[in-house]
C-alpha cells in the first residue's frame, strides 16, 4: 500500500530535484504505512522530520532557482511557504484527533505534491535543464 508513486507525470528532468521528489514520495508512503497501522505517535515524530527534510529540498530548488535567475522564484516559494506553514498547522492538530486529522495531513501532502511538482516543478526542472543543456547552469 502506498500514498503516492513517482510516475512520469512528476519527471522534471532535472536529476538532482527528481531524486529528491522520489524520496520525498518514498518519505510520504513511510508516514502512510504508519497511519495506516494507528501508529500515531510514530506518525507524529515522522511527520516532524518530513517536514524538516521537505524544507531542505525547498532551500535547494530555491537555490537553484535564485542562482539561475528563474522568473517565477517568487510564486514558487509561496507555494513552498504556505505547504510548509499548513503541515505545521495540521500537525499541532493531531493532539485533537490522529486518526482524522492523520488522514486529513495525508490527503493534504498527496494533492500537493501532485499539483506541485506536475505544475511548478516541472516548469523549474525544465528550465534547469534547458541552462544544463546550453552549459549555463549555476549551481548550488
Amino acid at each position: 500500500m502506498s500514498l503516492l508513486e513517482f510516475t512520469e507525470s512528476e519527471v522534471t528532468k532535472f536529476q538532482q530535484i527528481d531524486d529528491e521528489h522520489k524520496a520525498i514520495v518514498e518519505f510520504a508512503n513511510k508516514l502512510y504505512r504508519k497511519y495506516s497501522k494507528q501508529k500515531y505517535d510514530e506518525f507524529n515524530e515522522l511527520l516532524k522530520v518530513f517536514i524538516s527534510s521537505g524544507t531542505k529540498h525547498f532551500h535547494t530548488e530555491e537555490k537553484y532557482m535564485l542562482n539561475n535567475s528563474y522568473p517565477n522564484f517568487y510564486s514558487h516559494k509561496i507555494e513552498h511557504d504556505r505547504f510548509t506553514r499548513k503541515l505545521i498547522e495540521y500537525q499541532e492538530m493531531l493532539m485533537d484527533d490522529p486518526a482524522v486529522n492523520g488522514n486529513v495531513i495525508l490527503n493534504f501532502i498527496k494533492d500537493w505534491f501532485i499539483n506541485h511538482v506536475a505544475g511548478k516543478d516541472k516548469m523549474l526542472g525544465e528550465y534547469l535543464f534547458k541552462l544544463t543543456e546550453e552549459n549555463k547552469i549555476i549551481g548550488v
